[in-house]
């Protein structure tokens, strides 16, 4: 048994001395808070106000979604671009920072795992 704990202890060591160990353990809890604050920051510093586009082909009529002060809804029967063009292209623009912001966490999540792979 004092084997198994001696063992233990050595393995323990190895990992926490690591440089890759110790740069983890301090870019994670760094990441987990941008996580939440970075959508946060996005969506209190937008004063406009968003149009969110919601197509319903369905004879369903039931489901009413009410605008807000910085949400405003507007409910189209089909996809006609000429006609609902700027509530589409709001909808979109929405849509490009979500994807970027996206692709930006990704890319950044790539990097820190291939330097604590080269480190």
């Amino acid at each position: 048994m004092n084997k198994l704990l001696l063992i233990i202890k050595r393995e323990y060591l190895s990992k926490v001395r690591k440089k890759s160990f110790i740069i983890m353990t301090l870019l994670t809890p760094l990441f987990m808070i941008g996580i939440f604050v970075v959508p946060t920051l996005l969506a209190y510093n937008n004063d406009e106000k968003s149009t969110v586009a919601i197509v319903n082909q369905s004879n369903f009529n039931e489901l009413e979604l009410l605008s807000t002060n910085s949400i405003d809804y507007k409910a189209l029967k089909q996809i006609n671009f000429e006609e609902n063009k700027s509530a589409l292209i709001d909808t979109y623009d929405f849509l490009i920072i979500v994807v970027v912001v996206v692709v930006v966490v990704v890319v950044v999540l790539v990097l820190v795992v291939a330097l604590v792979v080269v480190v």
